[in-house]
């Protein structure tokens, strides 16, 4: 699973700048953009340009939202990531315009024709897909009133298909309220690294993203500023932000909640949206309606659960089976929400059962029925020496902690110390679900990464 992010150590001068640039905005730009003639001609035209918010203008009537941008003159060929930053951004180096507005100003000005905020993936919540409707973004030189909007994919290879990039539209995620900031519509786009108005991965502050599940570390490299860009260096440009909706005006997401349960003739799903009444349907048909609404562009967001009947091993093999259908063409899988973990988590790397074959040493939980049938918990901390020079592996020792209820247990790690945010659970494959997951739950505000093992017994040592 991805790790997030942490905020970018410049963030708290990021701020102060972009305060300064809500009182003094002349001011503030000339201390980026003013490095020669060409950036000291365009703030001239931004000044002339000027608007209730600089260098933004907003047509209702049309539905188009125009910024004024300038080429941040990176080579071709070079990695984009980030084709459009905020004007304080520090990634001008790896992005292909760079705005003279704020990010959260363009922000409200797409919301203020219509387009509601969508969300950012978010990996420490572990929604890992964009989640909003669609936006087009056009490029246009400034001096050229009279000239064609070109999409701004036209300025993208992507090195995977040799192609420009394939995407006709953008996922409008908004970037998230920075409540550190008073002038309307601050999001942390505005002033945490990379700024970015448009990325290429799922960047969890971006105000836009591609339409599909791309982490940093997979793509990192792959899109790149087109070679015959045709884009003067340091020129300044005019881009337009317009919503992309379906041709039947329905809104592209679909809020879906799919639950397994137990029926007649097996595992049974219950199929329900925006919190109508579900239906109930087989895997095969399921599946079908799946397929049906991604195949009619639609983006069907699910938030998945197992009833608390099906056992540990049945729940294992219905992750295995949601696996199949969560990417494009399929469901894009929500979080879990604080009662229960992502699906994926029914499906650890089976190596990780043997101490000497992990990474690392989170702490383990086994829990197993006693005699009187309660289900108790034996909690492990495995101990790394790294003393010993005839070695390049740690010596493990463990330590055990028996745990009667959740409670206990979540006292025995508080106590013990929590160490790495990850929890491996051993339970029997037959445990119900509703049996197994207190104990889970009770550790999961210090521990969020939990694997479950379909065990008969402990791990090996």
């Amino acid at each position: 699973m991805d790790i997030p992010k942490s905020p970018h150590r410049f963030s708290a001068l990021l701020a102060a700048l972009a305060a300064a640039a809500a009182m003094a905005p002349k001011q503030a730009a000339a201390t980026i953009f003013e490095t020669n003639d060409t950036q000291r001609a365009n703030l001239a035209a931004v000044a002339a340009w000027q608007a209730p918010e600089r260098a933004l203008r907003l047509d209702a009537a049309a539905g188009e939202v125009v910024v004024l941008a300038e080429f941040c003159s990176i080579d071709a060929a070079a990695t984009v990531e980030f084709p459009i930053v905020g004007e304080l951004s520090d990634r001008d180096y790896e992005s292909i315009f760079r705005t003279f507005a704020r990010p959260g100003a363009i922000a409200a000005a797409i919301e203020s024709i219509g387009l509601p905020r969508g969300k950012n993936a978010s990996p420490a919540s572990f929604d890992f897909w964009p989640r909003g409707e669609r936006v087009a973004i056009d490029v246009a030189p400034f001096a050229d009133t009279n000239a064609t909007w070109v999409p701004i994919q036209r300025y993208i290879v992507d090195l995977a298909t040799r192609a420009p990039l394939a995407f006709d539209s953008f996922v409008y995620c908004g970037s998230q309220d920075d409540p550190q900031l008073d002038f309307p519509a601050a999001r942390v786009a505005d002033t945490y690294a990379p700024n970015s108005v448009l990325s290429t991965y799922n960047e969890s502050q971006t105000l836009l993203d591609l339409p599909a599940r791309f982490s940093q570390g997979e793509v990192y490299g792959r899109f790149v500023l087109a070679p015959d860009h045709g884009l003067t260096p340091f020129g300044l440009y005019r881009i337009r932000f317009r919503p992309a909706p379906r041709a039947d005006g329905l809104p592209r997401v679909r809020d879906l909640a799919i639950s397994a349960v137990h029926g007649k003739d097996g595992i049974e799903y219950e199929l329900s949206e925006n919190g109508d009444p579900a239906s109930r349907l087989g895997q095969e048909a399921l599946v079908a309606a799946i397929r049906k609404m991604a195949a009619d562009g639609f983006d069907p967001f699910a938030r998945l659960s197992f009833d608390g009947s099906l056992t540990v091993a049945e729940v294992a093999a219905q992750a295995r089976f949601f696996s199949t259908i969560d990417g494009e063409g399929g469901i894009r899988v929500k979080g879990p929400g604080n009662d229960a973990i992502h699906y994926r988590g029914f499906l650890p790397d089976d190596a990780w059962r043997v101490r000497k074959d992990r990474p690392s040493q989170p702490w383990e939980m086994r829990l197993a029925e006693d005699a009187s049938g309660a289900v108790r918990a034996t909690l492990v901390k495995t101990i790394e020496d790294w003393t010993s020079s005839e070695s390049l592996d740690p010596i493990l020792s463990t330590r055990e902690f028996g745990a009667a209820t959740p409670e206990s247990a979540h006292a025995i790690v508080e106590k013990e110390g929590d160490g790495l945010p990850v929890l491996l659970v051993f339970a029997p494959a037959e445990m119900p679900l509703s049996r197994a997951m207190p104990f889970v739950i009770a550790l999961k505000p210090s521990h969020p990464t939990v694997y479950i093992f379909a065990a008969n017994g402990p791990s090996e040592n």
